[in-house]
């Protein structure tokens, strides 16, 4: 197993992982910010639903990929390869509302870890994908 590979993989978990916490963190605060808006009920509850969405959706994805990091034969390259693609996109869509953002820049940092990690994991030569043994765990 390429120990280049899990480490790119596992940075970038680290890296979503950390940010998913931290921009949960934030939510109250900018939660009470869209509510003294001048935004429509409608969009206040849509901002704070995408909010927590995003922070949902970065740690879903970081749980994945240090899953992946973990026990590389979980997952075949084109995946791996595949989780990285979101990544992107939600780089290009901070990038374009909000600019020159420094979290945008972690965000881009962790989708080419995880297109470096996906291009450089191992093929899976057996057709068949399994998970680790459990030999010696008791039921």
């Amino acid at each position: 197993m390429s120990i280049a590979s899990r480490s790119l993989l596992g940075l970038s978990a680290v890296i979503l992982a950390g940010g998913a916490v931290i921009h949960a963190l934030a939510l109250p605060k900018a939660a009470a910010a869209a509510a003294h808006s001048t935004l429509a009920a409608f969009f206040v509850g849509a901002f704070k639903g995408l909010w927590a969405c995003d922070s949902i959706s970065s740690f879903g994805l970081a749980l994945a990929l240090g899953a992946i990091a973990s026990f590389p034969s979980i997952a075949a390259r084109s995946l791996v390869i595949i989780l990285a693609l979101p990544l992107f996109g939600f780089t290009v869509a901070l990038f374009a509302t909000m600019g020159n953002f420094f979290p945008t820049y972690l965000n881009l940092a962790a989708a080419v870890a995880t297109l470096a990690g996906g291009l450089l994991h191992p093929r899976v030569t057996s057709g068949r994908i399994s998970l680790p043994s459990s030999a010696g765990a008791r039921a």
